[in-house]
């Protein structure tokens, strides 16, 4: 069966991030990535696939280098012949674990290892499976972003590399949802290759850095102000009330005088440590800017860069199971009376901030 296309992210260059519905061994590319335990072992999932298809040379090796090296820690690589398999070689990347500690890092680490081992070997393409996602059983959206962020990270930072094709192989529906989903974040992310550095974005408070975001969608279709918009003009009220510095774009842009609304907006992200999701309905928390704020946000958590970042949502008449995947994880306040007050608790306890310390949301 041919190869079915699912999403592309084209980069400078004619390089190209492609995930595809396709047996991986059915991959016309230069080499392939096997998904590997500490052990080498090959008896489970995509590992005893690729290592049954190669054959007893490949497995003879795998044998020698863990007799020599013993387990290998996981976010490594290994490289070895395709033996029966019509490759210049196999990457064996080693994944985390479902609870393993910094599983996001190490996953991303293991595939950007195996694409700089491809392109220092002149390879021109590269596939590789759901690593992580199977026998590791890694949480989806965690495996997604890693997939997305590595190859993304990769060609930033190695802009003639050799390898210009990066295949992804799925057969799982769901982890290809939740890629399709970190594409897009890194089609708006991608803009910046193309901009000057962004400028910096002065506080709410001198000498400060915000620490709430406020995320909305700001206009609806017609042009007018969206009912979100109007509750988190009120949040922003009470929170800088209560003495929090947040970042509430249609009222700090317009105090700085900023031309560059993405650079402000990433330099806000950057900032603040709690980001607060405001919504009124499915369709505006999923919108194009609301969801690259939040999905900024969820990284820079998952690769510990906000080692204590938290975001919440704040709805009105948004069922719980109508919210965006990576909300339906967090704490959701719903608008009603003491709302308010109930989010600035939790937002104020995630800060350690001293007018919520030690106070338990009720």
């Amino acid at each position: 069966m041919p190869a079915k296309p699912i999403i592309t992210l084209d980069f400078p260059g004619n390089r190209t991030f492609t995930v595809v519905n396709h047996d991986i061994l059915k991959e016309k590319v230069d080499g392939i990535v096997s998904s590997a335990t500490n052990d080498l072992a090959y008896d489970l999932g995509i590992a005893a696939t690729i290592a049954d298809a190669a054959g007893h040379r490949l497995k003879t090796e795998i044998g020698s280098i863990t007799r020599e090296r013993g387990l290998i820690p996981s976010g490594e690589i290994v490289l070895t012949t395709a033996g029966d398999l019509p490759y210049k070689g196999v990457i064996h990347a080693v994944s985390p674990k479902a609870g393993e500690l910094s599983g996001y890092i190490l996953l991303k680490k293991a595939l950007m290892s195996a694409f700089e081992v491809a392109g220092k070997k002149g390879w021109k393409s590269v596939s590789f499976p759901a690593v992580g996602s199977g026998v590791h059983a890694l949480a989806v959206d965690r495996c997604a972003a890693a997939y997305v962020a590595a190859a993304y990270d990769y060609y930033k930072e190695n802009p003639s590399t050799t390898l210009t094709t990066i295949r992804l192989c799925l057969i799982n529906y769901q982890l290809a949802d939740a890629v399709v989903k970190f594409v897009e974040h890194a089609r708006i992310k991608m803009m910046e290759w193309d901009v000057a550095k962004p400028i910096a974005v002065a506080s709410s408070t001198p000498g400060q850095g915000y620490q709430v975001f406020l995320s909305f969608k700001n206009l609806d279709k017609d042009g007018n102000p969206t009912r979100d918009s109007l509750l988190a003009q009120e949040l922003y009220e009470y929170f800088t009330g209560r003495g929090l510095t947040v970042f509430f774009s249609e009222r700090t842009l317009e105090a700085l005088g900023v031309a560059s609304y993405k650079g402000a907006i990433d330099n806000a992200l950057d900032a603040a440590q709690v980001l607060v999701a405001v919504g009124t309905s499915a369709e505006n928390l999923n919108s194009k800017w609301v969801e690259y704020e939040r999905e900024t946000f969820y990284i820079d958590i998952l690769n510990e860069t906000k080692p204590n970042g938290r975001i919440f949502s704040y709805v009105d008449g948004v069922q719980a199971n109508k919210l965006p995947r990576t909300l339906k994880q967090m704490q959701c306040i719903q608008h009603g009376p003491d709302a308010f007050e109930r989010l600035y608790r939790f937002v104020a306890n995630a800060l350690g901030h001293e007018a919520g310390a030690g106070q338990e949301p009720q």
